[in-house]
């Protein structure tokens, strides 16, 4: 009977589970690790930082509306002004938490300004009869000018008699047109245009209007408005005729607009056709 003597390694006992790293790994782990913990550093004060200032405007809005809730009740306001009042802001408030898109839009540069707005307000704007022959461009220049305004239902924008120097255009909603007699003479649609039509820095109105449900609009100047038609002769020319056969108000036009759908459709198709040709002749250059 024969013993056999086994004589093990140390070196043999050391695994991949107890491997002691190099001090390069070390060193890569540890700028990774550091990389990590700035990345969630940063991550985190922005969420904190957003919070805080959605919290901050948050007081700033319940605040204001406690005063003028104050106000009203300390001036003995009629209870159902007072809640059409209260509604009024409570949806400007959901509407836009007092962030105007036209102020965030001012930080950028002009091109990519105009595509945005373009973008956002652009698509009905254009159905509006002079819009749908003018095409992008003009509108692009005008919505530069515009301002974002919200009414309620039953909201006066402005009334007979008033005096002011601004171009309405109706993004959503509905406005209700009265006569001098307060009398209903018809109702306007998105697209539709109205206010001080005119070439002039401002004018009396001879007609009322109010919004017929929620409404959202957009306001140019006149003297803006007209500037920015100016440099396209020819649609001016068509705008100015349109205009002296009734200066209060350009209603929307279907035909307009299908015209408009049609137009952007047509290009689409030849953009996406353009595409497959050069898609197919880099293929084909690609396969000789």
């Amino acid at each position: 009977m024969t013993t056999s003597v086994c004589r093990t390694d140390p070196s043999l006992l050391t695994t991949a589970a107890f491997r002691v790293p190099p001090k390069d790994e070390k060193v890569v782990l540890m700028v990774i690790a550091i990389i990590g913990y700035i990345f969630w550093m940063y991550v985190t004060a922005n969420v904190i930082a957003k919070n805080l200032t959605m919290n901050f405007d948050l007081i700033s809005y319940q605040d204001a509306m406690h005063a003028l809730v104050k106000f009203m009740n300390y001036r003995r306001i009629d209870r159902r002004l007072k809640t059409e009042v209260i509604t009024h802001f409570e949806y400007i408030w959901k509407k836009t938490r007092i962030v105007k898109i036209h102020d965030v839009m001012a930080l950028f540069p002009t091109p990519f300004k105009k595509s945005i707005l373009f973008d956002v307000f652009g698509i009905r704007v254009m159905k509006s009869k002079i819009f749908s022959i003018a095409g992008e461009p003009v509108v692009r220049d005008l919505l530069l000018y515009a301002k974002h305004e919200l009414y309620l239902k039953t909201g006066i924008i402005y009334s007979v008699n008033d005096v002011h120097g601004h171009v309405y255009l109706l993004y959503k909603g509905k406005v209700e047109v009265l006569g001098a007699d307060q009398s209903h003479l018809t109702f306007l649609t998105e697209g539709s245009i109205f206010g001080n039509l005119d070439n002039f820095p401002k004018t009396r109105q001879t007609l009322t209007m109010v919004a017929s449900g929620h409404v959202e609009l957009l306001v140019i100047d006149t003297v803006h408005f007209h500037s920015v038609l100016a440099k396209h002769p020819e649609i001016h020319k068509i705008f100015m005729r349109q205009i002296s056969l009734n200066v209060d108000y350009v209603e929307y036009s279907a035909d307009a607009w299908k015209s408009v759908r049609e137009t952007r459709k047509t290009k689409k198709s030849k953009k996406i056709m353009a595409t497959r040709y050069t898609f197919c002749m880099y293929n084909k250059m690609h396969s000789v």
